[in-house]
């Protein structure tokens, strides 16, 4: 398996920022640094924080962590599904709907609640994207209406993780 960068005019405009912030580093190796920073944000931070905004109609930092989780999902679905050389088109997902539904369900921003999800599913990740061949990562299929794969849906994860925790660290709480 041999993660790389994509040509950045490969990959959708949206995305761009996200995978031009990335250090050239292994992408396994970058994928456990994550792990490791968000456990000690989690370790480090009051649970009063987590239903705290920076501004009104901001979303709380349970929300942005939530959010991160759930995207982290929906990329790896995505992966999984080009790995298995599956073309079926896949769907776009409304991160706005997804965020508001949190409120109806306090256990999903619950801080412990938010660290055993995220380390389920970045674990999920690791395990995933450390046993891809090069055919799973690079094969092409659709979602959201852009043609992509394995390879650059694992750089989405980090630089869509980077993004946010620079967020967190600016604008919710020093990590």
């Amino acid at each position: 398996m041999a993660f790389r960068k994509p040509e950045i005019e490969t990959i959708p405009a949206f995305y761009r920022p996200y995978v031009d912030s990335l250090p050239n580093e292994d992408i396994l190796s970058l994928l456990e640094q994550g792990r490791n920073r968000m456990t000690n944000l989690f370790q480090s931070t009051d649970k009063k924080h987590f239903n705290k905004s920076y501004a009104p109609g901001k979303w709380t930092l349970g929300q942005v962590i939530r959010h991160i989780i759930d995207s982290e999902t929906v990329f790896l679905y995505r992966a999984l599904t080009m790995s298995r050389r599956d073309n079926t088109p896949l769907p776009s997902f409304d991160e706005n709907a997804w965020a508001a539904s949190t409120i109806e369900n306090s256990l999903l921003l619950e801080p412990e609640s938010l660290l055993h999800d995220y380390l389920l599913i970045r674990d999920m990740s690791i395990s995933l994207f450390g046993k891809m061949s090069d055919k799973e990562l690079f094969f092409r299929g659709k979602a959201n209406n852009f043609e992509t794969c394995a390879n650059d849906l694992a750089l989405f994860i980090l630089g869509h993780e980077h993004h946010h925790l620079k967020v967190i660290d600016h604008r919710y709480i020093k990590i």
